[in-house]
Formats: C-alpha cells, structure tokens, sequence
C-alpha cells in the first residue's frame, strides 16, 4: 500500500540512510553502537509508517465524516501517539536496552533527511 503514494520512498530513502549509518558505526566503533543506529533508525521509520497510515484515516475520516472537524482531532491524536511513542522507544532503547545515546540519536536524525530525497524525488 505505501508504494502508490510517496512515502515508499521516503521508506526507502530512510532504510538506506540507516542502514548506511549503521554500517559506518559498526566499522568504526564495532557491534554495540551499530545496534543504537539500527534502533535509532528504526524509531524513525516505525514514525514514517505509523505517520501514513494516521493521516490515510484521517483523510477517510474526512471524506466521510459531516464536517464536524473529528479528522482533526483523529489527526492530533495520530500525533500525539507518535510522539509518546518515539520518546518510549528512546528510553526503551537507552534505559532498559542500555543502547548507546550518541549512535542512537544521530542515526535518528540522520534517518530524517529521508523526507527531503521524497521531495527531490517528485520534481
């Protein structure tokens, strides 16, 4: 389904970023920061589907609804669940994972440039 719009390609773009950052850590620091980038990127990609599929409803929602504004908040409820969400998985990753901070949140970041290839990639 991600395929017929352009978020398949901010996945795409955002897996090889990750994967990239995740094989520059583990030449350079071993396995342990490796692991970090990889989750790091994964909380990244895990908020680029999640994202999709929150905005798919409500833009259904919107369609069928009688304008009484419940995709908005259906819409700000998407949000807010992605941001709980990514600071959980942080401290999931940091605290009870033990991950390293630094790989982690780079590769996290790093993994956010995805969205401008998708922008690239549609001129």
């Amino acid at each position: 389904m991600l395929a017929q719009t352009g978020v398949h390609k901010i996945v795409i773009a955002q897996s090889v970023l990750v994967l990239s950052a995740g094989a520059g850590f583990y030449g350079y620091q071993g396995i342990a920061p490796a692991y970090a980038a990889l989750f790091g990127g994964f909380i990244a990609l895990l908020n680029v589907i999640t994202g999709y599929y929150w905005v798919r409803g409500a833009a259904q929602m919107a369609l069928t609804s009688s304008g009484q504004g419940s995709e908005v908040l259906f819409f700000y409820v998407g949000a807010a669940q992605r941001f709980v969400t990514t600071i959980l998985l942080f401290a999931v990753g940091m605290v009870w994972l033990k991950l390293a901070p630094i790989p982690l949140l780079m590769t996290f970041a790093l993994a956010q440039l995805g969205y401008l290839f998708k922008s690239y990639a549609d001129y």
